[in-house]
This record gives C-alpha cells, structure tokens and sequence, in this order.
C-alpha cells in the first residue's frame, strides 16, 4: 500500500476483498469546522456537524466546477446553469 500524504490531505488505495478502493482523508481550510456534539457520533466516532458537512460538500461541488471548463459542453451553458443555481441559494 502506497499513502501520498501532503499538504491537502491523505491518499491512498485500500483493497477490501480484492477490490481496489480509493481512501481520502481531506484537509479543509477554507472553513472552520464546529465542534461535533453528541447528536454528531456514530458508532461512537465523532462525525462532522450536519451544517460542516453541507458546507464541506458544497466547497467541493465547487472546486469541481471549473473541470466542467475541459468537457464538451459549451461554456455558455455552464454558466447560465451557474447562474440558476446561485440564484437558488441567494
């Protein structure tokens, strides 16, 4: 098992049953995470609040968002589409 640790986070493939699986413990930065309570466990882990894990998971739909720039949809589209959802959220 090969791990690439770096400044970002830890990597690796994890084979469960021969099946080859890619592991990921993530740093987030760009954000402060609160503290989780009891509500936050499972099976006794502490867990990321409810809204650390919306907000998380929104920061990395966006960092997904420019690789959308490199597929064949026209650029046009991807913006307007951006566009509608930032008028959702507002």
């Amino acid at each position: 098992m090969t791990v690439h640790p770096d400044q970002y986070g830890i990597r690796t493939i994890v084979n469960v049953f021969d099946v080859p699986i890619k592991f990921e413990i993530i740093r987030e930065v760009r954000i402060g995470l609160d503290t989780s309570g009891g509500d936050d466990n499972v099976c006794g882990v502490p867990t990321l609040t409810v809204v650390d894990m919306a907000a998380s998971k929104l920061l990395a739909n966006s960092d997904r968002c420019m690789q959308v720039m490199s597929v064949s949809l026209p650029r046009a589209v991807v913006w307007t589409n951006i566009r509608k959802l930032k008028r959702v959220i507002s």
